[in-house]
């Protein structure tokens, strides 16, 4: 449907549809494709657009903190928020009432990835120092935390079946972890070659080869199929 004209305008350049003051930096369907929910410059503001027209719905206030993720839950009903300052919660999609949300913490770690698990009655969280945390997706309360070797997480994915949690890492590496025991239980790490040999060294002095990382930007998302 076309946009709608003032009173004595001929034509109208450009488009109302999904116009926001501030630019979108995140942005997640919901999972009927019906509805947009995005984020942006504005710290905790988020918007959610009817996807067929770009009228925005609703805004909601999520909080101080500046929005890192976001992430609908498989039944479309509830929107997982991850902030900065450790910062994250739940929202009703329907309405945009805030279902919980922790209050910031300064002394925690920034989360760099958030993600259901399993059908969405539990949240997944992630540091970059390779702490885990598992929260009730109804209170936000926490259920259970863990530590893996693993540093730099950029993204997480929690399987369909609700048993493993994978990773991402800033280097290109590929993880995944049984959440009931934190065993590792897949590995990929990005290939390594020795550097070529550079300037002659001294008589009698040595130096261990330089190892770099074969190129390889990850993407910062990631997901399981649906059937695992």
């Amino acid at each position: 449907m076309p946009d709608e004209v003032p009173r004595g305008a001929l034509r109208r350049l450009g488009s109302l549809r999904f116009r926001s003051a501030q630019p979108q930096f995140r942005v997640a369907f919901a999972p009927d494709g019906k509805v947009l929910a995005t984020a942006g410059q504005n710290p905790g503001d988020i918007l959610f657009w009817d996807a067929a027209t770009g009228r925005v719905l609703r805004r909601v206030a999520f909080g101080p903190s500046g929005v890192t993720q976001l992430v609908y839950s498989p039944d479309g009903k509830l929107l997982l928020v991850g902030g900065q300052n450790g910062q994250f919660g739940v929202i009703d999609a329907a309405t945009g009432a805030i279902q919980f949300r922790n209050d910031p913490n300064p002394t925690r770690t920034q989360l760099t990835a958030v993600d259901w698990r399993g059908g969405g009655k539990s949240v997944l969280a992630a540091n970059p120092h390779g702490n885990f945390a598992l929260f009730d997706a109804l209170d936000g309360k926490e259920q259970k935390s863990w530590t893996v070797e693993r540093r730099a997480m950029i993204a997480i994915a929690g399987s369909p079946d609700g048993r493993e949690v994978a990773a991402v890492t800033t280097e290109g590496g590929v993880y995944a972890w049984t959440i009931e025991d934190g065993k590792e239980s897949v590995k990929f790490e990005p290939a390594t070659t020795e550097a070529p040999p550079g300037l002659p060294l001294p008589q009698g002095v040595t130096a261990p080869p330089i190892r770099t990382s074969t190129p390889f930007r990850p993407l910062p998302h990631m997901a399981y199929s649906s059937d695992g």
